[in-house]
């Protein structure tokens, strides 16, 4: 059973796509609609524009569109359910006891899976609890974690027989190979994925287990330090954060971002508790934007070591994209968080969390330390750096503060950097995206995919009046059968949309499972140039029945030119061809 059309028009009502949008895509109005960077693909030129008017959002570079349930679909990596519930959350929308999601194998499986990781973890909690490793103990002892933190966390530790536990609890095989917990060999045995490991449960914001980390308890450099869950049903790596769940709660000003799984236990312990890890070095897009629900504003705690500086580096580009503030924390002493507030205590690492630095002051000190600044051509390389990063702010008082700063620490006069960010300015803005840019992209996007242009466009006018005006859907209906049609996407539309009944067009997109038709729908609705009225319906129709009669007209020409056609034949052709001259002249 599905949710009712009235609950899912109630939910989008309450969800405009253009805010929904604005939270993951810095948006630029234009018009009536607005566009952006496209956030499924990557690109330096507009393509992706979403309609406020139409509820609806279309990518002319990638072909992603749809309705505000598809963006978060794709956005979260989310089934059609739920989305909805999703958005309905959003909107603190009560989902109706009586409705429930599709019923279908996918749906059934992600949710035993959830079941599966959930007796996983209790399995690997037990395990700890009956101190079946003295290693684990040790070092849970070893790294000053309280019974309170291993329960907050759900550590546990994994022994041999998993499986055998999971299969007496009632799963099947396909439920738990798909967690990733178990593996099957290739004689067909069922193998333990974690075996003697400390295992940390990851957990989405919603609080259900997703995926885990496993850390090996011995010096044993033959194998991996930690194993994680691969990406499958309900867990995809790029769009996790381990803690997520608890510093949601703590994230108003804002969330501190670390690298390791003890990083963040580690501060968490010690009262920090808006702090996620990234679960690896890298910083991801998704990774950024479920920060950015929570709050605007992120400090970056990784280690010191180059790698962590490299992570550094990305996770802030990544988010100085999406328009954070952001602030990095540095730490002199220790590798990591975790180190610090073992050698200097939980009050030293607080306030240098209160002393981070911005964005631009560490990309400065960045380029401080990548140049030799006794040098001139090595200072004058540091300068255009310095720069280039001052040029990407916008805010005029924030320069000039910065302008200040850096004269004074690094030695420059201020006029000489106020001379050259001017200039850098002119050029950015020589070279700014502009709307004209804009449909200028998206105008040779078009022109790659059509060959005879007045044909396209008559075709995606046929389907934008049929979805849009139910007064044109009996002539058009009547006059144009799908053979008509040239262009595949085109003719699989109108066929998809012949197929709908009246009362479903009004919630077209969230009905449409075919990605190609979706694609498409959208692209014509959001496109500018498509206008109806009568005159222009009847042009349309006018054409389509001229192409089928200039084909048959070639045909009977052809056939004229066969000698061997008897005279009788030959008068009934030419009788035809008379009666399509005439038919073509006609206005």
């Amino acid at each position: 059973m599905r949710y009712s059309d009235e609950f899912i028009e109630t939910i989008k009502d309450a969800n405009d796509i253009v805010d929904v949008v604005g939270t993951y895509v810095q948006l630029k109005k234009k018009g009536r609609s607005y566009f952006g960077l496209c956030p499924f693909h990557n690109e330096k030129t507009p393509s992706f524009s979403v309609s406020g008017d139409k509820q609806i959002f279309h990518c002319f570079g990638c072909g992603k569109g749809g309705s505000v349930f598809q963006f978060v679909q794709e956005m979260e990596n989310i089934s059609f359910p739920e989305a909805i519930e999703f958005l309905a959350n959003r909107a603190n929308i009560a989902i109706p006891k009586t409705t429930s999601s599709f019923d279908n194998k996918r749906d059934k499986l992600k949710k035993r899976c959830y079941m599966v990781n959930y007796e996983a973890t209790k399995y690997f909690q037990q395990t700890l609890l009956d101190k079946t490793s003295k290693e684990a103990h040790d070092y849970i002892n070893q790294r000053k974690m309280n019974k309170e933190t291993i329960i907050d966390f759900k550590i546990g530790y994994s022994k041999i027989g998993l499986y055998r536990y999971l299969k007496q609890k009632g799963f099947y095989d396909n439920e738990i190979l798909e967690t990733g917990l178990v593996y099957k060999t290739d004689d067909g045995k069922y193998i333990d994925r974690y075996r003697d490991r400390l295992m940390f449960p990851i957990l989405d914001v919603q609080g259900r287990v997703i995926g885990f980390g496993g850390r090996i308890l011995t010096n044993d450099k033959k194998i991996a330090k930690y194993i994680n869950s691969n990406d499958n049903l309900v867990y995809n790596k790029s769009r996790s954060l381990y803690n997520i769940n608890n510093a949601k709660k703590y994230a108003k000003d804002s969330i501190i971002v670390v690298e390791g799984y003890m990083d963040c236990i580690s501060l968490y312990q010690n009262g920090i508790k808006n702090v996620v890890a990234s679960l690896g070095t890298a910083l991801t897009d998704g990774q950024a934007r479920l920060m950015l629900r929570y709050t605007n504003k992120v400090i970056i705690g990784y280690d010191s070591d180059a790698a962590g500086t490299n992570a550094t580096i990305r996770g802030l580009d990544i988010l100085k994209n999406m328009g954070a503030d952001l602030r990095v924390l540095r730490l002199k002493g220790a590798k990591d968080p975790d180190e610090y507030i073992l050698k200097y205590g939980v009050d030293s690492l607080r306030k240098r969390i209160d002393e981070s630095i911005s964005y631009i002051e560490f990309k400065t000190k960045m380029y401080a330390e990548k140049y030799d600044l006794e040098r001139t051509d090595e200072k004058a390389k540091f300068i255009n750096e310095l720069i280039t990063e001052l040029a990407k702010l916008d805010n005029a008082v924030e320069q000039e503060l910065y302008l200040n700063k850096f004269s004074d620490e690094y030695n420059i006069p201020k006029n000489a950097l106020d001379i050259e960010l001017k200039k850098k300015i002119r050029r950015e803005k020589a070279n700014e995206i502009t709307e004209e840019d804009f449909e200028k992209n998206i105008q040779k996007l078009e022109e790659k995919k059509i060959i005879d242009k007045q044909r396209y466009i008559y075709e995606k006018l046929i389907i934008y009046a049929y979805i849009e005006n139910k007064e044109y859907r009996n002539i058009i209906k009547e006059n144009i059968l799908e053979y008509m049609f040239e262009y595949d996407i085109n003719k699989k539309t109108l066929h998809y949309i012949y197929n709908i009944e009246n009362d479903s067009m009004k919630n077209i997109l969230e009905n449409i499972e075919d990605k190609d038709i979706l694609s498409r729908i959208t692209e014509i609705q959001l496109a500018e140039d498509i206008v109806i009225d009568d005159k222009k319906i009847i042009k349309a129709l006018k054409y389509f029945k001229n192409s089928e009669l200039e084909k048959e007209k070639s045909v009977i020409l052809k056939t004229l030119t066969n000698n061997e056609l008897d005279e009788e034949s030959k008068k009934m052709l030419e009788h035809r061809l008379n009666e399509i001259i005439q038919e073509m002249i006609k206005k």
